[in-house]
């Protein structure tokens, strides 16, 4: 929810910071000897558009990391059920599901985006952990994992051949 309250204010800042930038320019080539508050109101309005910018990373980075975080513990727990698309995972599957999971990392991006994608629920002590998995357009083991949950979207990427058709090598 603070995540896209401080994504609204992105485009005001933005045009305060071209407010300050036109202050500066005035007041350091059109006009030497402008008032020093003109210098003060340029550069308060360029430092607040940095400021928002980087307290947005930071939040989105700990959303993230949060996602993971928490992913990663309930996958621990024994009793949880997975559910693909509509089809509940065997016992063996769910382990083997659980363990691909569990891999989930920043791997390092490489120019590729989401392609085919599958819906995953994660059943646990009375409530559910929803995650999509994108195929990666360009290594077709490797899957994008987005979260619902705090607002977040891409929270990593795992790569296995778990959801791979062997005969197309794409999500069946």
């Amino acid at each position: 929810m603070t995540s896209l309250f401080l994504n609204s204010l992105i485009l005001p800042s933005f045009f305060l910071a071209l407010i300050g930038f036109i202050f500066l320019a005035y007041a350091f080539r059109i006009n030497k000897n402008a008032h020093v508050n003109f210098i003060r109101i340029g550069v308060l309005f360029i430092a607040q558009l940095i400021l928002l910018v980087a307290s947005t990373i930071i939040k989105e980075s700990n959303a993230d990391n949060k996602s993971r975080i928490q992913l990663k513990g309930i996958l621990v727990n024994k009793n949880i059920s997975i559910v693909v698309g509509e089809k509940l995972l065997d016992s063996n599957k769910t382990k083997e599901m659980s363990e691909a999971l569990k891999s989930i990392s920043d791997i390092e991006a490489h120019h590729s985006h989401p392609i085919d994608t599958l819906l995953i629920q994660i059943v646990y002590q009375r409530d559910t952990f929803n995650l999509t998995l994108g195929q990666d357009s360009e290594i077709p083991t490797e899957y994008w994992v987005f979260a619902d949950k705090y607002c977040v979207n891409n929270i990593g990427r795992i790569r296995t051949p778990f959801f791979i058709d062997k005969n197309t090598n794409k999500i069946p």
